[in-house]
């Protein structure tokens, strides 16, 4: 498919945005992936991405997760992330976005405090343990059975659930950080090519070489580009773009930095190679982009 086409595709993150202002909770439940592929992205509400089984990696922002099988990652709004799914066997998974609206006010700051990076000691990702699991498990069934369901008590239904899983996630959260964390704790990315990807994530907005990476990794060019592709599809060019594109679609929405300091900032040397670029790869150029962007804001309040 050419970059060209996919721009003239609605983007995920743009369909979840657009169902969340509508309905402030969204769902899919065990669902089995063998050849699942998502584009960079980023979206309002937060996002507790659960892994039941498989194999693959994580990305939020600048740092990669592996996952093994029974692994939570716990996404901010507006933070960029993308999972890799790599088990031919295939991977299952469970996905809840909800807008903080949803969780009770009175507790919401502490409930909502496992997502902050900096309130975990080891980021936003837990691997739920044997004594966890079941009380987890049930809480994803009735949340989705009250998903599913039409009548309003069901909506009533699925903020409670949501709720307990949430206080749920802070008391593992709790006792994770009260816990002397151990080397083999860490959840380290789980191979040479989530290291690859961990390095480029929290410097992309440096000038970085093929030459440079195979040098800091001990490796053959050729090699790390063979490897790099075939586990996440993307060249490391590609994926270092989309990067930097993506983190650049924030600065346009969010920010007031002109656009010029936005291409420096993301890791451009010209603005006229961050317009070109920018143009490849979402269809538009960000003057364009930034004030589709502000019309959309201004709308949804």
């Amino acid at each position: 498919m050419q970059l060209g086409n996919l721009a003239q595709q609605p983007r995920p993150d743009m369909i979840l945005n657009r169902h969340l202002r509508e309905n402030p909770y969204f769902m899919k439940y065990e669902v089995m992936d063998t050849h699942f592929q998502m584009d960079f992205h980023m979206h309002i509400g937060y996002e507790i991405y659960f892994f039941h089984q498989g194999e693959g990696s994580f990305l939020v922002e600048d740092r990669v997760y592996g996952l093994a099988g029974n692994d939570m990652i716990l996404v901010n709004p507006l933070a960029v992330h993308k999972s890799f799914l790599s088990s031919a066997q295939g991977c299952t998974r469970t996905v809840i976005n909800f807008l903080p609206e949803l969780v009770d006010a009175k507790h919401r700051d502490r409930l909502l405090q496992p997502f902050d990076l900096k309130s975990m000691v080891k980021g936003q990702y837990l691997c739920i343990g044997a004594d966890a699991q079941q009380r987890i498990f049930y809480l994803l069934k009735r949340m989705y059975e009250a998903y599913s369901g039409q009548s309003g008590s069901d909506e009533m239904a699925f903020c409670i659930y949501l709720n307990e899983l949430l206080l749920e996630i802070y008391r593992l959260s709790e006792a994770d950080s009260e816990r002397p964390l151990l080397q083999t704790d860490t959840p380290m990315p789980n191979s040479i090519v989530d290291n690859m990807m961990q390095y480029l994530a929290e410097r992309y907005a440096n000038k970085i070489s093929l030459d440079h990476l195979a040098d800091h990794f001990f490796l053959n060019k050729h090699y790390i580009c063979h490897l790099f592709k075939k586990k996440t599809g993307y060249t490391i060019t590609q994926f270092l773009l989309h990067i930097r594109i993506r983190h650049a679609k924030k600065y346009l929405t969010y920010s007031d930095l002109s656009i010029s300091e936005i291409a420096g900032k993301v890791g451009f040397n010209s603005f006229s190679n961050f317009a070109h670029d920018f143009k490849k790869v979402v269809g538009i150029p960000p003057t364009i982009y930034r004030k589709n962007g502000l019309q959309l804001t201004d709308k949804q309040g």
